[in-house]
């Protein structure tokens, strides 16, 4: 049964939200109306999420998610925003939110991004010894155009760096979700070529489109490699596709109010926003995703030891987060 802590100031908001919620199964949702008295609830009620709005009076939303991430690491936070929030959203990311559902869409997609974010968390951190003492892993895979299979290999790939890194599980959670949402991008525009536009114009004809190219070629015939390594200071993963590719040089910016606001622009923000580096190759069909161990990151103080990790190459198009 999962327990939900819905925060906003707006009455209205609230039972929206909590509606929202309401669709998954024996979901049990409390509401408090400002961060303070929120952070009270989360003592005595332990739930596994907490969806908040930015905006609040005395207590914002960031100032909670601030003081949910220090007190309870483990507890994921999704953000609700507002239209003008983006710079929020950001910042929201920056400090480790788990994710985030615009306001006008909470009705079609917040029960949906809070079962995924669900089913990242951790419910059994004991370890064997012998996978304690794992530091050092690389594999290759290659997969159909299955999204329940993807989904299963962002699972995979994230224990496996949990299992190596023995830090905090929202660190690890935010990685899932970026490896979730490259395998799918890389599965839904890479080889199966479906447009973004086409799902924020009609959703019915995207869901239609989709079913029909799983099963038709030259789709259904492409595969998605997938490489990784992981070590005590860095996890690397390599995504490639064998659509046609594209321009990496015409990708919107991720943190714009467009990115930040459209139903399929929140992959690549989210991806960005929890990877340390983001590459593309010049063709645009393999996304490389670099990201640091936390305690790495710290030790290092700085972005130099990326550096060491990874070098792009000229003709790659690179994003790497500032700070």
């Amino acid at each position: 049964m999962p327990r939900f802590l819905v925060v906003d100031d707006s009455a209205v908001d609230r039972t929206l939200a909590g509606g929202a919620l309401d669709k998954l199964d024996n979901a049990e949702i409390h509401f408090a109306d400002d961060g303070q008295t929120a952070l009270d609830q989360v003592a005595l009620l332990n739930p596994d999420m907490v969806v908040t709005d930015i905006h609040m009076p005395k207590f914002d939303g960031l100032q909670l998610l601030q003081e949910l991430t220090r007190r309870f690491p483990h507890l994921p936070v999704v953000m609700m925003t507002a239209q003008g929030s983006e710079d929020l959203v950001i910042q929201a990311l920056e400090l480790a939110a788990a994710g985030y559902v615009p306001k006008r869409r909470l009705t079609q997609e917040l029960a949906s991004t809070a079962e995924r974010i669900l089913s990242n968390a951790f419910s059994d951190r004991q370890q064997s010894r012998v996978d304690q003492r794992l530091k050092h892993q690389k594999a290759m895979f290659i997969l159909e155009n299955d999204v329940t299979l993807l989904v299963s290999l962002s699972k995979q790939l994230r224990e496996v760096v949990h299992t190596i890194w023995q830090c905090d599980s929202v660190p690890i959670m935010r990685i899932g979700m970026a490896l979730e949402e490259a395998l799918i991008n890389a599965c839904y525009h890479g080889n199966l070529e479906l447009d973004s536009k086409l799902r924020d114009d009609d959703e019915e004809q995207y869901q239609l489109l989709l079913r029909q190219r799983v099963h038709e070629s030259p789709y259904s015939q492409r595969r998605i490699t997938v490489s990784y390594e992981c070590t005590d200071r860095f996890f690397r993963c390599v995504i490639r596709d064998e659509g046609r590719g594209f321009n990496p040089e015409l990708l919107p910016d991720p943190f714009s109010s467009e990115s930040l606001t459209r139903p399929c622009g929140r992959g690549l923000t989210l991806i960005r926003a929890f990877a340390d580096e983001v590459t593309f190759n010049d063709h645009g069909n393999e996304i490389t995703l670099l990201i640091r161990c936390p305690l790495e990151k710290r030790i290092a103080g700085s972005s130099s030891r990326a550096s060491d990790l990874m070098r792009p190459r000229p003709e790659r198009s690179t994003f790497q987060k500032s700070g």
